[in-house]
């Protein structure tokens, strides 16, 4: 398929969202739901989905759904069942049809998960459906242009979702897209916008807010380079982080996508800082309150992932580990939904401390609104000498007084309820020590390091001495 077809055919599925009528939408929804449930419950290579349906008192055949409203009777599916069903080595379709081994971040059970994808899908919901989430943004004019996205590549045969995004996006779009590496270091990306003059990009906002901030310490301005249009993946641009984007990179617009590794692109900020519009052609993706069923508009909860293109595994009420606020019907495309606030809900877990990415991620603003500037923020997770969980957390900050470092940092951590009960609390033995903070000068935690891990578990290394310290490196 050419480029050309390509373009035709978003414009095409986004007129049908737009313009069919919600029983044709329904009818269609109704049509490949099904279907993607008869294949993975008649299916011979791998049968642990048939047998949780089995589990859950379900019949594969004679209980079969004959329309997605009736969805909330299924079982939900977690990285659990995926990783001991095995679906990694017993595809669901034959091994010839498997284009790639994906893994996932592992943050949100510290384990990550590989699973396979077919040539199909994996052309459908990565390089399709960035396509489509940039013509939603308004860069429908860029799409033949120059680009540059920004991949975290891996060393083995079982790669990062980012990289099979952005080498399919080669493939479809040829040399007008230059791929490049999360640790290149500044050089290289300065090069790539000097000779390539990209005027669309994707990447993690990390990266470029990385790239922003050691440009500024050498002085070099980047708000007149070629780059017109960003969609940004991970975390939720906080505070300050989108102006400082967009205004640093003298964007057009900068906004961020609903994607995952497992899933691909499931949906994007048609408007600046807005709700995600979800792709409701190819996913249905439900808000669950704590009993499992659907939350009413205005309300959050954990998020549920059908993909009706997984053919190779079941991603079928895939507990992602996000929550969101439901919206309802989108005002523009009344056959999509949009959700808002999506958060990882649990990230690092530190003793019986829960702290989420989100919260991770908020760090270092929480801290600069305390006057305490914050580059970067990293949770470590170590063992103490009598075996507790250690916390350290480290601060990359311009400011001199350490001292002043560790007591916002303190105040920061007490944001979470969880630690500031076991951290904090009158009790003569809490479950974890008090935290270490680690302070480390402008650069030197990120060490050039475009995606600065939000946790690292480093529980297998030496022990170390449980009482608070602070330490500049």
């Amino acid at each position: 398929m050419s480029v050309q077809e390509v373009v035709s055919k978003t414009y095409s599925e986004l007129l049908f969202l737009l313009q069919s009528s919600a029983d044709e939408f329904a009818a269609e929804r109704n049509r490949r739901f099904p279907r993607l449930l008869e294949h993975h419950l008649c299916n011979g290579r791998n049968t642990a989905y048939a047998q949780l349906w089995r589990s859950h008192g379900l019949d594969p055949l004679d209980d079969m759904p004959i329309d997605i409203a009736e969805v909330e009777r299924l079982p939900l599916v977690d990285r659990q069942f995926l990783r001991e069903a095995d679906y990694a080595g017993h595809p669901a379709i034959p091994d010839e049809l498997v284009g790639s081994w994906v893994r996932t971040s592992g943050t949100t059970s510290g384990v990550p998960l590989s699973f396979p994808v077919s040539f199909a899908t994996r052309k459908r919901i990565y390089p399709e459906l960035l396509m489509r989430s940039f013509v939603l943004i308004g860069a429908s004019n860029v799409l033949l242009d120059h680009s540059y996205h920004i991949a975290h590549f891996s060393n083995n045969e079982i790669k990062n979702g980012t990289e099979i995004l952005f080498s399919e996006t080669y493939k479809l779009l040829g040399e007008s897209v230059v791929v490049g590496s999360t640790r290149a270091p500044l050089e290289e990306h300065l090069r790539v916008f000097e000779e390539h003059r990209p005027h669309y990009s994707c990447t993690s906002i990390h990266v470029y807010l990385n790239i922003l901030a050691m440009a500024h310490e050498r002085g070099i301005d980047l708000s007149h380079c070629s780059l017109e249009y960003f969609l940004g993946g991970g975390a939720p641009l906080l505070g300050d982080d989108y102006t400082r984007l967009k205004n640093g990179l003298g964007l057009r617009r900068v906004a961020m996508t609903y994607v995952s590794n497992e899933t691909g692109l499931m949906g994007v900020q048609r408007v600046d800082e807005g709700p995600y519009t979800l792709f409701d052609d190819d996913y249905l993706i439900e808000v669950l309150d704590e009993h499992g069923h659907h939350v009413a508009p205005g309300e959050r909860g954990r998020i549920a992932v059908t993909s009706f293109a997984a053919d190779a595994f079941p991603l079928i009420r895939y507990m992602i580990g996000d929550a969101a606020t439901y919206l309802g019907r989108d005002d523009t495309f009344p056959n999509t939904t949009s959700i808002t606030e999506i958060g990882r809900v649990v990230g690092a877990i530190i003793g019986n401390a829960k702290i989420s990415f989100e919260e991770i991620g908020r760090m270092p603003y929480e801290m600069t609104l305390r006057g305490v500037p914050a580059l970067a923020v990293q949770l470590a997770r170590r063992k103490a000498v009598d075996g507790r969980d250690q916390l350290i957390m480290r601060v990359e900050s311009s400011l001199e007084d350490v001292a002043c470092i560790s007591e916002v940092a303190f105040d920061v951590l007490r944001l979470n309820r969880h630690l500031d009960e076991e951290l904090f609390s009158v009790d003569e033995n809490p479950l974890i020590p008090l935290p270490l903070i680690e302070v480390y000068r402008p650069g030197e935690l990120r060490k050039d390091q475009f995606k600065l891990p939000a946790f690292v578990d480093e529980s297998h290394l030496a022990a170390i001495d449980g009482s608070a310290k602070v330490r500049r490196s």
